[in-house]
């Protein structure tokens, strides 16, 4: 079966120990208690209404919002984003509760948290956007409150990385719960003199009623903020300053001479339980608190806050009423949970409204956050009378989905619906009506949806979490968008979050997000008073189909197997180890169906339509023990039945001893508790598997054991399936009730519903499914369709025998992930089988380490660009980046705007233009580059544009003193033309001469710059033009010094030879210095360079011969010629013989008809000797026209010669032995001028002379 670790969150770390989903109603469970730092239980100690940045002091593990974090026991409302960078965040009310309840209510006392994790979610970092110190914790009742209340914040991350956390800011007593003071109509803003201000009014008890510009109820009004963040109270009749002053949270300041005192001060307001003699403490006045000087209107504030560090720090809040609510709106709400940026750099977040009925609508930045504007609400239809708390998704052509709630908390559950909103061309957005999609959810509760970042079959892929019972049993739907002009939708699957399955509050809020490695993060409330993070690999979500380039990791005990349906095309570009893993694949499958309504004992019951997801195997039951106790687990869902307090929590993670008595004589068996209470029953009333507190009797109680066969056969009670009197310890058994030749099992989901099914062996459906069985203890990786499959198979190991000595090898070993902890192996003994040792968990490695990236497509003005990154850990992870073509073409129009400024800059002041210098030339490399992220040519494009907006001209002054000194300087040009174009020289000497003139008294900036700009460019030009000409001459130089060079090195290469040490000296430092001219030489000094070498290579002199003796010739005298020494016979007659052959080796030699000694021609005219005897390697031999004799044995021995080739007629003298020894296939080559007669004679006297009887002459 498979034990999917990576979907189950690891209880143990949350320090929940046993307690979970499965062993009683989620509602019942305490609030999660986990580690936190600490500091980390600490309240914020802040006494004026703000922000709290991040401490590394302050941080909770695995949760964001741990029990006890910042000294708060009850968090609701839960919000969570993938940042551009990677981190997570997570934003939350903090909510502190009735003392001593359980109840976490939507008033009083709340604030705004928000934690960041870098590590996935390991650990968490927290800070307050939003803290009001007016009260501490909880301060009254439902009936009563004294403090403010901070509420449902929304966070979104604007396209440049600014975090915008948006959240309903209410004053003293002020929100819609009932009992509450309930928002007042209207937006608590003045029109004072055409622009909208903030009405203040002294006199608490008027704060009820509405402002307007005619009401005297409010006598002040804010003023403008200044640079440090103040703002004046002026007042309402004359504008003029009061005694008051607010800072950008609306503190409360006395203002004595423009100085802001933080005098005023008011007491916190305790909890109704706390020690009335504690003593008080003091916090700062602020207009939103009932016991301050000065009262806003009391109606609700929508406060925005900002981060530009990735929620470490926060600041710049802002009131956004007058932008975004109608004068005659009450309760303006933020929609709590996660906003978007849309492709086209637009920020989207959803609101409702409360008045007449709640109504949902998008408010939206076009210009980065600077502005908001809302669209009209969805309208109300027959269908869809109500539509509130409502996220928001992005499809593929730029339309955005609404889905959204439509219903109060209890609703039930009904279908998921939606709203498309389409930008218009001029620049607003329209809302469409509500529709149906093809999923349903609880419409009284929040939800939550995401476009994932891969498709299914070529298809946008759009996840919505949300309960599927009241507030109860939590799914994720995955839906597919079709391409049709509706962008209808299809789904294909519903995910169970298995911690979040049972009775009523078992999943109430929650918020996805797709983290970058593409798992998926969701945060979730398992009551009304706790959140909860959990994280899903995507395969386990949409189990059914195939997602190219994920990960899906199987945990198997030996002899289990995991089962995936999907079709399969079996493309195995890894295959597993088979020592550990079998893959196989099955076609088909009986049918299984849900169970949707009760039908008293009819299968009517169940869907008419097979739900393909499910699987027989699947529902097995894996039975541990011995005579009536038992343990049974089903492994595919790694859970244990257990039936510990509720017919809708059946299963636990958590094994728990249950007693399962045989009926004798039935083939039937009874399941309870171990303690004999609690029975499983099917209850055919409902047609749902229930329990009952204690045993009754009848049918109800009987269930079926069922035993897949290894072949089918007609004794199966059903096919492929018998019924079964006995159990087997190991074991695998359906659990079912027999209806009508059916099976209805027991399937491990909680809920009555969920964990009843219909089995009809009748009907088989088509079901492709790959299946992974264990072989043997192992881990290996197989790649599948292009799904990497990571498995890990494990065997249990009994005790070690303790008389045994033991040889350990290592089992069980699992290796760490960039994620996910690994293990080092249990220490198994090879010779008795048992566990000597128990292995450690090995540390993650740390989560991904990501390259630099890759772009695969480059962006362009038109189309979007990816980058995309792997993972040094593991190359199989990827991450891919879009390059929004809105960004690039944002930065790209911001550099072509500021073009004519650069091309200015120095017509201001030299800071500023530096800065946009600076700032543009960072804007052009990330244009260049293609590869900036969103943020990063967001931050350029507001880098330029704060640049441009900085930028101050030059004084009148400054540019006069500047045009003074540039035509100064260019007065040093103008006496001389220097070779260039009369147009240029002309331009410039226009150009000077009305520089040079009087400035008017009336001339402006421009006036001036222009002056100066055109005869700095004049001069620019007639300068370059001179730098050409001297560029031109010098290369023209360089040319001909090259040119020279190279003709004077054949010279140079011989050396000095006979010329005379004076010249060759002058020439060589001549040559040297031309060969390696400076490289800053002019054209003059290349020049001069050359001419120094063609002077001095035309003065080179060569040395007078030295007269020589003539040498002396010698009768006797030997001289070697080509492997032969020749010796000289007659000095007069200049006569030679060939005396011998010094190279032995020799295969031919020719002797020439003359040879030089001397200077002089000597004629060879005999073969002296024993000249050539014992020449062994000689094959032929070319005797000279000149010879007239061969001496005795010149040629004795030479075995291999067998040719002997004549070029003239004068031999006739052959002494004896002077061919003996020789080739016996001799051949004798003589001219053709010798006649016949001769040649007979001649071979004669050769044969005489032991040349072979057979040879040849021709």
């Amino acid at each position: 079966m498979l034990l999917k670790l990576s979907t189950l969150s690891h209880l143990w770390k949350r320090g929940l120990g046993i307690v979970t989903a499965g062993a009683m109603v989620i509602s019942m469970l305490p609030s999660l208690s986990l580690p936190v730092s600490a500091a980390a239980t600490t309240k914020p100690s802040l006494l004026k209404a703000g922000s709290v940045p991040v401490s590394k002091e302050n941080f909770t593990r695995n949760e964001p919002f741990a029990r006890g974090t910042a000294g708060c026991e009850r968090f609701r409302i839960p919000a969570l984003i993938t940042l551009q960078n990677g981190d997570l965040l997570a934003t939350a009310d903090a909510r502190y509760g009735v003392v001593d309840g359980s109840d976490a209510p939507d008033g009083g006392g709340l604030d705004s948290i928000a934690s960041v994790s870098s590590d996935g979610g390991k650990t968490w970092y927290y800070s307050f956007p939003f803290y009001f110190p007016d009260s501490d914790g909880y301060p009254g009742n439902r009936t009563k409150t004294n403090a403010t209340t901070i509420i449902d914040p929304g966070v979104v991350e604007g396209p440049d990385g600014t975090i915008y956390c948006i959240a309903d800011v209410n004053p003293t007593g002020v929100t819609t719960l009932g009992d509450f003071k309930y928002p007042g109509a209207g937006t608590g803003y003045v029109d004072v003199n055409g622009t909208l201000r903030l009405a203040l009014t002294s006199d608490y008890s008027k704060s009820n009623n509405r402002p307007d510009d005619a009401n005297t109820s409010y006598e002040y009004y804010v003023g403008d903020f200044d640079e440090e963040g103040f703002a004046p109270v002026l007042n309402m009749e004359d504008g003029t300053p009061s005694a008051y002053g607010v800072d950008e949270w609306y503190n409360l300041y006395s203002v004595e001479n423009g100085e802001y005192k933080d005098t005023l001060r008011q007491v916190q307001v305790k909890q109704e339980s706390a020690d009335k003699d504690e003593p008080d403490v003091m916090v700062q006045q602020n207009v939103f608190y009932a016991d301050s000087a000065l009262h806003v209107y009391r109606t609700g504030y929508i406060m925005s806050v900002e981060s530009k560090d990735h929620g470490r720090t926060w600041d710049n809040p802002q009131i956004l009423n007058t932008q975004i609510k109608k004068e005659g709106e009450t309760a303006l709400l933020v929609s709590p949970g996660k906003g978007t940026t849309i492709s086209n750099g637009d920020i989207t977040i959803g609101f409702y409204k409360t008045e007449g009925g709640e109504q949902a609508s998008m408010v939206y930045s076009t210009d980065n956050g600077s502005t908001w504007q809302r669209t009209e609400n969805i309208p109300a239809t027959e269908d869809y009378t109500c539509s509130s708390e409502d996220e928001i998704v992005e499809l593929e052509d730029g339309t955005l989905r609404m889905f959204f709630r439509r219903g109060g908390y209890r609703n039930p559950v009904g279908t998921l619906a939606y709203a498309d909103i389409v930008k218009q061309p001029d620049g607003t957005y329209e809302m469409g009506a509500p529709k149906a999609s093809p999923a349903s959810h609880q419409t009284g509760c929040n939800l939550s949806a995401i476009s994932y970042s891969k498709k299914i079959d070529g298809k946008q892929v759009i996840l919505v979490a949300c309960p599927s019972g009241v507030r109860a049993n939590g799914v994720i739907h995955t839906l597919l968008v079709n391409d049709d002009a509706e962008h209808s939708m299809e789904l294909i699957n519903t995910f169970k979050i298995p911690e979040g399955q049972g009775g009523y509050a078992s999943f109430v809020y929650s918020s996805l997000t797709e983290l970058e490695d593409g798992s998926l993060g969701l945060l979730w409330e398992p009551n009304h008073y706790a959140i909860r993070f959990s994280k899903f690999d995507i395969s386990d979500v949409i189990s059914n189909r195939n997602i190219e380039g994920t990960t899906t990791k199987i945990n198997l005990e030996s002899g289990d197997t995991f089962s995936k349906v999907y079709t399969y095309e079996g493309n195995i570009t890894q295959a597993p180890d088979n020592q550990v893993v079998s893959i196989g694949k099955e076609n088909t499958h009986f049918a299984m169906y849900d169970h949707t309504s009760d039908v008293a004992s009819s299968l009517d019951s169940f869907s008419s339509e097979a739900n393909l997801s499910l699987l027989p195997s699947d529902a097995e039951f894996t039975f541990t023990g011995s005579g009536t106790t038992w343990t049974i687990k089903n492994k595919s869902k790694k859970l244990y039945l257990t039936n510990d307090n509720s017919a809708e929590a059946f299963f636990s993670t958590t094994a728990a001893n249950m007693t399962v008595t045989p009926t004798a004589g039935q083939n039937t068996f009874r399941i309870c508790k171990e303690n004999g209470e609690r029975y499983v029953i099917f209850h055919a009333t409902n047609m749902t598997f229930n329990t009952s507190t204690t045993y009754e009797g009848g049918s109800s109680y009987e269930l079926v054991l069922l035993e897949k066969q290894d072949r089918v056969s007609e004794t199966d009670t059903i096919p492929g399936y018998r019924q079964v009197s006995s159990i087997t310890s190991g074991k695998k058994y359906l659990i079912a009730s027999l209806q009508d030749n059916k099976a209805i099992i027991l399937y491990p989901t909680n809920g009555t519903a969920a964990q009843t099914k219909l089995l009809n062996p009748a009907v088989s459906v088509n079901n492709p499914t790959l299946t992974f069985t264990g072989l043997g203890e192992g881990y290996t990786t197989a790649i599948i369709d292009g799904v990497r499959y990571q498995i890990h198979v494990t065997e249990e190991y009994g005790e070690a025998d303790s008389g045994c000595s033991h040889s350990a090898v290592i089992k069980n070993a699992l290796p760490a992930s960039c994620e996910d902890e690994g293990y080092s192996g249990d220490k198994i003994c090879s010779l008795c089988g048992g566990l000597v040792e128990s292995g450690e968990e090995i540390p993650s490695l740390g989560g991904h380490k990501w390259d630099e990236g890759t772009i695969t497509k480059e962006v362009s003005r038109t189309e979007d660009g990816v980058k995309v990154y792997t993972c040094q850990n593991d190359a199989f992870h990827k991450k891919t980046e879009i390059i929004y073509s809105s960004a690039f073409s944002l930065l790209a129009d911001a550099c072509e705007e500021s073009e004519v400024l650069i091309e200015n800059l120095d017509m201001y002041e030299s800071v500023g233009a530096v800065i946009l210098q600076t700032a543009y030339d960072s804007a052009q490399k990330a244009l260049s580059g293609k590869n900036a992220s969103r943020a990063e040519m967001y931050r350029l494009e507001n880098l330029l544009r704060t640049a441009k907006n900085a930028l101050k001209p030059k004084t009148v002054e400054t540019l006069k003193e500047e045009l003074t000194q540039a035509v100064t300087a260019a007065q040093k040009d103008a006496a001389s033309q220097g070779g260039v174009s009369a147009d240029i020289w002309n331009t410039f000497q226009d150009a000077l001469q009305k520089a040079s003139a009087p400035v008017p008294d009336d001339a402006t900036e421009e006036d001036i710059w222009t002056l100066l700009k055109n005869l700095n460019q004049a001069l620019k030009d007639l300068n370059d033009a001179k730098e050409m000409l001297v560029a031109e001459a010098l290369a023209t130089a360089k040319n001909n010094l090259a040119a020279a060079v190279s003709q004077a090195k054949g010279i140079y290469a011989k050396g000095q030879g006979n010329y005379t040490p004076e010249t060759w000296n002058a020439f060589a430092a001549a040559y040297n210095a031309a060969a390696n001219p400076p490289a800053n030489a002019d054209a003059s000094a290349l020049k001069t360079l050359l001419d120094n070498l063609t002077r001095a290579q035309g003065n080179l002199k060569q040395t007078a011969p030295v007269p020589q003796p003539e040498p002396i010739t010698k009768k006797g005298d030997i001289l070697p010629y080509k492997g032969v020494d020749y010796k000289v016979l007659d000095v007069k007659k200049l006569t030679v013989s060939a005396a011998k052959c010094q190279n032995k080796k020799a295969a031919s030699v020719t002797i020439p008809a003359t040879v030089k000694i001397n200077g002089k021609s000597y004629k060879v005219i005999q073969i002296d000797t024993n000249a050539f005897k014992n020449c062994t390697k000689l094959k032929q031999i070319t005797i000279g026209t000149n010879v007239a004799s061969i001496g005795k044995n010149a040629f004795q021995g030479c075995k291999k010669l067998g040719k002997v080739t004549l070029k003239g007629t004068k031999l006739k003298n052959i002494k004896s032995g002077a061919f003996k020894k020789t080739s016996s296939k001799m051949t004798v080559k003589a001219p053709k001028k010798l006649k016949k007669s001769q040649r007979t004679a001649l071979l004669k006297k050769m044969k005489k002379a032991g040349m072979s009887k057979k040879a040849k002459i021709k």
